[in-house]
């Protein structure tokens, strides 16, 4: 068997039932055994103004202890009880001799016990730390409804006497309840609360034994009060019973209360014994009033737990809101309906250079002038502050204002920026400097490129005017002429288009075929490409406009036809440069450029496209990188791989004008 408890298990059952290790079969039979020992004693103890022949007594402590074994221990104990209840009904006076009563009165005892602890540790949780008002309600509804039901089953099961009259009926029925209920009422908190006996020394700890020792003086004197010799009346003076029993529940809570409650019980039992009473039915209603003074006291004792556990527990929640602002790295003010800042932790004090209390009581606006707009920014503001010398001070701020507290308060988050001030300062001055260097840097590209492309048309010029110093004839004269001019309005051409591509990124759109556009970049390196015994092939699958700037897509051809030649120029057997054009895509048109040289080495692939990147003894290794920001400017890829047969293949894929203007327009 194991203890089941709710929440945190007592310290005193730690070492008698863990969750982890049901309880031994020898410890289960010593708590029967013990159990049976102990409710036999009380039940014993309890033989006064017996209602014979049922042996009904008006008080019966061992009720009370009957529910806290099977609160405690579990249901699966109601053998125990059983065998208890049955050796009471043996030995009390009064006892019929009919055998069947013998097992059926402790079966209806057994039955309404077992049903009622089943009850509440079921499906109404009832909680056995006993810490909360809804367990005293528990504990009280389905306590006086279980006994009543008990009490009317025990009489009518045990009434042998046919001739018993309705008033004599009930005599029997309310001794048994009222004895029932009470027991239950007292004992039961009281060995709950003796089960957890370190909630008891902590409860009496809190208040002094002098206070301790004056209430157990107050409520034996109202004991006294009450049955002391020559009062004609002891109901009149009971409510003083009343006056002990508050303080001590209002000083101690529940613990107090269910202890004072005990005590008072015992006394009244103790007096009324010792007094002139000579029958139970005055000490029926001396027990209904001790039942009303026992649920005032246990309802009183657990609204004050309850209200104290609530007040620790806000206690707590403030220390630890108190340590969290105390400890943050950022100010924090709060400020009334007044803009008059009532508290700050100290780091806004460190913001605002000022003590705590000097800070305290300052008007919101006197540190920060912007506050007003702040409040109503209804997001993170930036604001300068004042310091407590006068100077300006950076500050971040964010307002929210409490809700449903009466006043309104505004929290304020402050921030010291000045670091972050000066950190951008610094940054901004860095990005100045690194865009300068990066202008620097576009500065030398583009003068490289420049010289890269410049090279052919200044070459072309060359010759031309070196032919036309040889040639004699006046007819040759205006054709070399004429190719003079052309070769330099297309070095012209280049230099203004690359300047501008690398200077603010524009390009020239114009619609061309690409055909056209291949034939003219082939145009252009035919002269070179003879002089080295390369032969120029031109394959258009698919005739296809594009949109693009004619020069810087003509650079990217001449760049990639002449690094084709370049690697033809050492290489044996067949030197043949091939530029294709086929659609690769709906809306894209893919431009080869393949030769048949010894292509291009492993190491050297991945790093084509770098700048300075060249195998060249005269090259500079920028012209496949400008190549590539030139087809990526246009929306387009460039990338190398090696030859269907052997050589180097360069591809760039673009977008026709159809699908570029699409484009355009959804932008």
């Amino acid at each position: 068997m194991r203890v089941k408890f709710h929440g945190n298990m007592p310290l005193t059952l730690a070492a008698t039932a863990t969750p982890s290790r049901p309880m031994s079969t020898q410890r289960a039979l010593g708590i029967a055994a013990a159990f049976v020992v102990g409710y036999v004693a009380l039940a014993l103890l309890s033989r006064y103004y017996l209602v014979r022949p049922f042996a009904i007594t008006a008080w019966y402590p061992a009720a009370g202890l009957a529910m806290g074994l099977l609160l405690v221990f579990g249901v699966r104990f109601w053998p125990a009880l059983a065998v208890a209840s049955t050796c009471n009904l043996l030995l009390s006076r009064g006892m019929p001799a009919f055998p069947y009563t013998q097992f059926l009165a402790p079966l209806i005892i057994t039955a309404g016990y077992a049903g009622m602890a089943a009850l509440l540790r079921g499906p109404l949780e009832f909680r056995n730390e006993f810490d909360r008002v809804r367990d005293v309600w528990l504990l009280v509804a389905v306590s006086a409804v279980g006994t009543l039901l008990m009490g009317l089953a025990y009489v009518s099961a045990l009434r042998f006497d046919s001739a018993m009259t309705v008033w004599e009926f009930g005599r029997a029925v309310t001794r048994f309840w009222i004895g029932h209920l009470v027991g239950i009422v007292i004992n039961t908190p009281l060995l709950l609360l003796l089960i957890d006996r370190p909630r008891i020394d902590r409860a009496l700890q809190r208040r002094s034994r002098l206070e301790i020792v004056a209430q157990t003086a107050a409520a034996t004197l109202a004991l006294l009060l009450i049955f002391a010799p020559g009062w004609s009346d002891e109901y009149k003076w009971f409510y003083v019973l009343f006056m002990p029993l508050i303080w001590i529940a209002t000083r101690h809570g529940i613990v107090g209360a269910v202890l004072g409650i005990a005590i008072l019980q015992l006394g009244l039992i103790v007096a009324i014994l010792n007094s002139s009473f000579q029958h139970g039915t005055a000490v029926t209603e001396f027990q209904f009033m001790m039942l009303a003074l026992a649920v005032t006291g246990l309802f009183l004792g657990m609204f004050v737990t309850e209200r104290g556990a609530a007040h620790d527990a806000l206690n707590r929640s403030e220390a630890r809101l108190r340590a969290m602002v105390s400890t943050a790295s950022y100010g924090i003010i709060t400020i009334d309906e007044h803009d008059v800042i009532v508290a700050a932790n100290p780091a806004a004090a460190a913001v605002f250079g000022l003590a705590q209390d000097k800070l305290t009581g300052t008007l919101a606006r006197d540190v920060i002038p912007e506050f007003a707009r702040a409040s109503h920014a209804g997001e993170v503001f930036e604001a300068d502050g004042v310091r407590g010398d006068g100077s300006a001070i950076p500050l971040e701020l964010a307002v929210s204002v409490t809700s449903g507290g009466t006043p309104t308060l505004r929290i304020a988050i402050v921030r010291d920026i000045s670091r972050r001030r000066e950190l951008e300062r610094k940054f901004n001055e860095s990005q100045a400097e690194l865009n300068r260097s990066a202008r620097l840097a576009a500065a030398g590209e583009m003068a490289a490129a420049l010289a890269h492309e410049l090279h052919q048309p200044l070459s072309a010029i060359r010759n031309y005017a070196s032919a036309f110093r040889l040639v004699d004839s006046e007819q040759a004269a205006p054709a070399l002429m004429r190719k003079v001019e052309s070769e330099a309005v297309r070095a012209a051409e280049i230099v203004q288009r690359l300047r501008d591509f690398f200077q603010a990124g524009t390009s020239r759109l114009e619609r061309i075929d690409v055909g056209e556009l291949i034939g003219i970049a082939l145009a252009h390196a035919r002269a070179e490409a003879a002089q080295k015994g390369v032969s120029l092939e031109m394959t258009v699958a698919q005739k296809a406009d594009l949109l693009v700037d004619r020069v810087q897509i003509e650079t990217v051809l001449h760049c990639l036809i002449g690094n084709a030649i370049d690697a033809l120029a050492a290489a044996e057997g067949t030197r043949r440069v091939r530029v294709e054009a086929a659609s690769c895509d709906e809306g894209w048109i893919n431009v080869s450029v393949i030769d048949s040289g010894p292509g291009i080495s492993p190491v050297m692939l991945g790093r084509l496209f770098e700048p300075f990147a060249t195998n060249k003894p005269s090259g500079i290794g920028l012209g496949l990188s400008v190549s590539r920001s030139l087809v990526e400017a246009h929306g387009g890829r460039l990338w190398a791989e090696s030859g269907p047969a052997g050589g180097a293949a360069f591809h760039f894929s673009l977008p026709t004008a159809e699908l570029k203007l699409a484009s355009i327009h959804d932008e």
